[in-house]
């Protein structure tokens, strides 16, 4: 199992060297969403960025799920963290990237990976609240982010505002989504975590402590059952 990947910078800016070299040993899923050109046109590039900056380190929390390093939990300060992924990929990694040449692509990329695919519906629905709900006034700036993410990887909900900031995000979905003609349900299992404070990392941290190894918790994750219907393809088609 590597936990340190290194390559030539080749022709790459130098932060991106460094970005894609956290990437190799870092995993998680890119929600892209491509807004209809009236919507798109709407988007205030700079403010979209403040607060992506101010909500994605809560909602990032809600998703946590790496907690392993070197084949065994990961431990920082006499403690286990909840996420050696967003831990690694905070500092250099973007939160969102836009590509206004592909269709209006715009891409979040803060979420960690999940066995669950209605995990996934709530990623698309995430996004889409940061996107169309101008109701939602928080900003901050890259360095703020950083060090909220950072934070969060170390202690989920327990660091300071974040539970407040994603239950203004949760509570404000349901108007913003249902104007928009999306069903908001997907939303609830983050409504849970949000109010019992329990995260996927905590589900993973005592299924190790229970098996003893990475390939224990494999087996169960392997056995979960994907919900029967998670309504993403009609998201997407109802996006595009």
């Amino acid at each position: 199992m590597e936990d340190q990947f290194e390559a030539s910078q080749n022709k790459r800016r130098y932060d991106f060297w460094q970005w894609a070299m956290q990437a190799m040993r870092t995993y998680g899923p890119d929600v892209n969403i491509s807004l209809p050109a009236h919507l798109n046109a709407l988007l205030d590039v700079k403010d979209l960025h403040a607060k992506v900056n101010h909500y994605a380190p809560a909602l990032t929390a809600l998703s946590l799920a790496s907690p392993f390093l070197r084949g065994e939990l990961w431990r920082i300060r006499s403690r286990v963290g909840k996420s050696i992924r967003t831990y690694r990929r905070s500092v250099v990694a973007p939160a969102i990237e836009l590509h206004p040449q592909e269709a209006g692509r715009l891409e979040y990329k803060t979420f960690e990976m999940t066995p669950r695919l209605g995990d996934f519906h709530a990623y698309f629905l995430l996004w889409l609240e940061l996107l169309l709900d101008d109701g939602l006034r928080g900003r901050a700036s890259d360095q703020s982010r950083i060090y909220d993410l950072g934070a969060v990887a170390r202690d989920g909900l327990q660091v300071e505002t974040i539970s407040e900031r994603a239950a203004e995000v949760l509570d404000r979905a349901p108007g913003v989504l249902t104007k928009l003609g999306f069903d908001p349900g997907p939303l609830e299992p983050f409504r849970r975590r949000l109010e019992t404070g329990r995260l996927p990392a905590d589900d993973l941290v005592d299924l190790f402590e229970r098996e003893g190894s990475i390939p224990g918790v494999l087996r169960h994750l392997s056995a979960l059952a994907p919900s029967k219907q998670t309504g993403v393809g009609k998201l997407a088609e109802n996006v595009r």
